[in-house]
């Protein structure tokens, strides 16, 4: 399995969509074995989603996504968690053993043009 975590020096960063890094993780038998950082550039939620798809991640956690973001994911079958917040490596502990803490109906409307 494969999780992508938007980060800002280890943390997780709290706009999907702005994010100036994304954090890989690999994980096998349920625990991390590799990670690997990905630069956004500041790209948008287009290619990041499509940055997704390529390193073949089927989970996303992140602090908030807007609603196009949301749709374009769960729509290739990516698992999202959202509402999220501190250090990224905790959060995807956290997934990994059933106790990450996240909101289900997070979706923020950034007021961007997509």
């Amino acid at each position: 399995m494969k999780i992508i975590v938007p980060i800002e020096d280890e943390m997780i960063y709290q706009h999907f969509g702005h994010t100036p890094m994304f954090r890989l993780y690999e994980i096998e038998e349920n625990r991390i074995i590799h990670t690997q950082e990905y630069p956004t550039s500041g790209r948008g939620h287009v290619v990041m989603c499509q940055m997704i798809f390529d390193l073949g991640a089927t989970v996303v956690i992140a602090g908030g996504y807007g609603m196009p973001v949301q749709e374009t994911l769960t729509s290739h079958g990516v698992r999202i968690f959202g509402g999220v917040s501190g250090n990224a490596d905790e959060a995807v502990s956290a997934y990994l053993n059933g106790t990450l803490t996240y909101n289900a109906n997070i979706a923020h409307h950034c007021g961007c043009h997509h």
